[in-house]
């Protein structure tokens, strides 16, 4: 995988009882940094659209915002071409990244209303569109999957935040918000190419930090960067993953297609007119630099001839 699409919600206001989570704010940028600046990938919300820092998502919206992006996936290399946004060519997968509130099986809206986590994978598979079971999407749900704790060890930073919520509210409805078609139909349990990482067991909590972020997110990001120069295969990365997380007294769990093991997330290419651009402001650099040695020269030579 060197071209997916990337689509990263970061919910961190929420109505009571539910808290606030401050540690997602810095989530955004860094789960940014890696994919768009490092690894050259198509990443959603774009700088400067409506979702861009957005951190109140109502359930309408995270329907909205993946359903509205998923057609990039099964697009052709023209299609692509014409929607003119983020990195051109055939996307070869999907990363879904969630940073919030949770439970077992869902995600939760600001509201407190859930959706369950195999109904977004439904988005995008092949209840949605066979085409899309053609290529790998993995999901990362950085939130708690129930209120169990996990023993902290005495060593833990005083900025921990254990993100873990009162009573979920899914008989409440979000203001703007009418019932989604299908919203009742079974769930699809075709799940090819499909696996869904998290960063503990079912029915634990997770943990934040107020500097750094989501435990399970520090994790992603540091493995990634490493990843960067020295790719290697899913199966291994989580492993690494699983180390940091230990660290921290959580475990990374991951369910869903074991063939996604083999896979390996590659950097993609720049554009080709950046990299045009850099190879010109290297030759400028050297003709630059040839230019100023000349001259150094001819000053050199001129002082020793007065001398």
């Amino acid at each position: 995988m060197k071209n997916p699409i990337v689509l990263t919600i970061c919910n961190a206001e929420y109505d009571a009882p539910l808290s606030n989570l401050e540690s997602v704010r810095g989530d955004l940028a860094r789960f940014r940094d890696i994919f768009e600046r490092d690894y050259h990938f198509s990443f959603y919300p774009q700088r400067g659209d409506k979702y861009d820092n957005k951190f109140r998502w109502t359930r309408r919206e995270i329907y909205n915002f993946i359903t509205g992006h998923r057609q990039k996936l099964i697009d052709s290399e023209d299609d692509e071409k014409k929607h003119q946004s983020g990195i051109g060519g055939k996307k070869d997968g999907m990363i879904v990244i969630f940073r919030g509130h949770g439970d077992n099986g869902k995600i939760l809206s600001s509201t407190g209303k859930g959706w369950e986590i195999a109904k977004i994978h439904d988005w995008v598979s092949s209840k949605w569109n066979k085409s899309a079971e053609r290529v790998p999407r993995l999901f990362i749900i950085d939130a708690c999957r129930g209120q169990n704790e996990m023993v902290q060890s005495k060593d833990d930073k005083d900025d921990i935040i254990k993100e873990v919520h009162g009573p979920s509210s899914d008989n409440k409805q979000d203001e703007d918000e009418e019932e989604e078609d299908g919203d009742d139909a079974p769930i699809n349990l075709e799940r090819n190419l499909v696996m869904t990482i998290y960063g503990n067991p079912v029915g634990y909590a997770t943990y934040g930090y107020t500097e750094s972020g989501g435990a399970l997110s520090q994790a992603v990001i540091t493995t990634l960067k490493e990843n960067r120069n020295h790719p290697q295969d899913f199966s291994d990365l989580l492993v690494e993953m699983n180390h940091i997380l230990k660290q921290k007294q959580q475990l990374v769990n991951n369910e869903g297609d074991p063939s996604i093991n083999k896979l390996q997330i590659l950097p993609n290419k720049p554009p080709f007119p950046d990299r045009m651009f850099f190879l010109c402001l290297y030759i400028l650099y050297l003709f630059y630099a040839m230019t100023i040695r000349k001259i150094a020269s001819i000053f050199l030579c001129g002082f020793v001839f007065a001398i």
